[in-house]
This record gives C-alpha cells, structure tokens and sequence, in this order.
C-alpha cells in the first residue's frame, strides 16, 4: 500500500507495559503527538485499535509494532509480547502493519547504558520522555520507520545534525 503525507505513525512496544507514541508526517514536518504506557496486556490492542480509528478520521496511518522474537539462551522468556502482537494481528486489519525486530530500533537510535556508548539519539531528537520507557522505545520504532521506510529528510536531519565544523 502507498502511503501519501500527512501520515500518522502510531509505533508500540508491546509487553507487560506496552508503550505506544504517535508521529504525525507531512511533506516537510515531523511531529511527537502524543504517548502512553499500558499496563493490561489482555486489551491493549483494543486501546490501539482506538487510537488507529481517532486518527484515520483524517489522517492515513501506519501501526508500527515491535515483532516477538526469542532470543537464544533465555530459558523463561516473557511471552506477553508474543501474545499483544498476535491480539493486533488478529484484531485490527483496517490498517497497515508493518513489524519490527527489536534490535532494528536498539541499532539506529540508541538508548543510554553500559552497551551502548555515546548519548541517547532519542534525546538528540528533542523526543526523550523522562520515566517512559516503553513509550521510549515505541518512540525508536517510528524513527526507524521514519528514517529507513519513507526517506523522510525532516526527520533524518533532526537526529542527525552535521557537526559544527563541517
């Protein structure tokens, strides 16, 4: 499906507490909306499915979600991720999904702690949310899709300033 501007992204985390933050795109803008954490995963995807109709009333809109992935040696793993994403795909098909590793938004904008070196990207962005993680990481999902999917220069220039002696 092509989408034109103006676009909502709508990007989730989902889990335990699913983060979720909305993007809206024109041609020439970038704009951080609006976020949320929820903590009930068994209707989550109703909270999102919501949000996605709010927002098609005047806007195309993509959901970007974070995909399930097992990692190898994890011997427990938390299955809620699995089950919120399998509750979408199920459940809201009046839109485009597009699904995501996790390690795609950990890679491009990277968050602060003892891996990763250097600032956080998403402060960079002018986007960081004190005691928001989840929505933080959502926050990562629009960016790549942002940066990698539609090319959107807006965006790409805001993260990435040329340094000051070019």
């Amino acid at each position: 499906m092509a989408l034109g501007y103006p676009l909502v992204v709508i990007a989730v985390d989902p889990g335990g507490t699913t983060g979720v933050a909305v993007f809206g795109f024109t041609e020439t803008t970038v704009e951080y909306i609006e976020h949320f954490q929820w903590g009930d995963p068994d209707y989550v995807w109703r909270e999102i499915h919501k949000l996605v109709h709010r927002w098609q009333e005047q806007h195309e809109v993509v959901l970007v979600v974070e995909q399930f992935d097992k990692r190898p040696g994890v011997i427990n793993p938390d299955f809620t991720p699995k089950y919120i994403g399998r509750d979408i795909a199920n459940n809201i098909d009046d839109v485009e999904i597009v699904w995501q590793i996790p390690a795609v938004a950990m890679n491009l904008v990277r968050p602060p702690g003892k891996r990763h070196k250097g600032a956080d990207q998403l402060k960079r962005f002018g986007w960081y949310k004190t005691s928001n993680t989840h929505a933080n990481d959502a926050a990562r999902h629009a960016i790549v899709y942002a940066v990698e999917t539609l090319k959107h220069m807006p965006t790409i220039l805001r993260g990435w300033p040329k340094p000051k002696d070019d």
